[in-house]
């Protein structure tokens, strides 16, 4: 089991006795933590709900304002979907503020996973049709990106980026540019059947992902010196940054 689908699991069911489900957490210190947050959460939420009302209170009060039967049965119906609602929006807020957004690397897999068709495409397309879909973007390739299978634009969290699917050695490696999705340094992440690297660009981030053993640095120096930023002249990395990628 890998991270991803313990905290799938966990959030689905959070009191699971699931010996796989267990194994992985006491291997696992993050996803342990996010285990303990989980039913942190869970807390919260059952404490939020107990507070008592006093039954026909709705009733009562409309009785003492002269309101009849029919109105009174309404009304009730319309306060027990207005408790829901609001159960509903308090635990997602709570949910955001307790667990946080889900991690850039998670939130990497499961857009993979959601269009997993496109690991499958065999086109290929030329940087000017490569560019077209990238333009909205202010995004642009060379012929130095290699084979592009498939391009399109797609959101990724809370804003729309780019999604290629590129020719690797070991199969297809996909390619996410992510404006908006910032992150401080590279990063490096394997998930069961995927491995990835997460690195910072001139207008937030890009994901390299591809199958183990799948040569991603290779990759790397390719869009590092084959991708352009409208708002940046140079390549979406600094220089030492594909240096580094092209001797790893």
């Amino acid at each position: 089991m890998n991270c991803l689908a313990f905290r799938r699991a966990m959030s689905v069911r959070p009191g699971t006795e699931d010996l796989e489900v267990l194994a992985h957490r006491r291997a696992c210190a993050d996803c342990d933590g996010f285990a303990r947050r989980q039913a942190a959460l869970e807390r919260t939420l059952s404490e939020a709900v107990r507070i008592p009302v006093p039954d026909g209170l709705a009733s009562r009060v409309l009785v003492a304002h002269g309101v009849g039967l029919e109105a009174s049965r309404r009304v009730q119906r319309r306060r027990v979907r207005l408790a829901f609602v609001a159960s509903v929006s308090l635990g997602l807020a709570i949910s955001w503020l307790v667990l946080g957004p889900e991690p850039l690397d998670h939130a990497v897999v499961a857009h993979i996973e959601g269009e997993r068709s496109h690991l499958a495409d065999r086109r290929d397309l030329s940087p000017d049709e490569v560019n077209q879909v990238l333009a909205p973007l202010g995004i642009s390739v060379t012929t130095g990106v290699g084979r592009v299978h498939y391009a399109g634009t797609c959101p990724i969290r809370k804003h729309l980026g780019a999604h290629l699917v590129l020719e690797g050695e070991k199969g297809p490696v996909t390619v996410l540019f992510m404006p908006g999705e910032p992150v401080g340094r590279r990063q490096m992440f394997q998930d069961g059947k995927y491995r990835g690297i997460i690195v910072p660009s001139a207008e937030g981030s890009i994901a390299m992902v591809g199958q183990p053993g799948e040569a991603l640095d290779a990759v790397e120096r390719r869009l590092g010196l084959s991708v352009r930023f409208a708002s940046r002249l140079g390549p979406p990395w600094p220089l030492d940054r594909i240096r580094r990628a092209g001797n790893a």
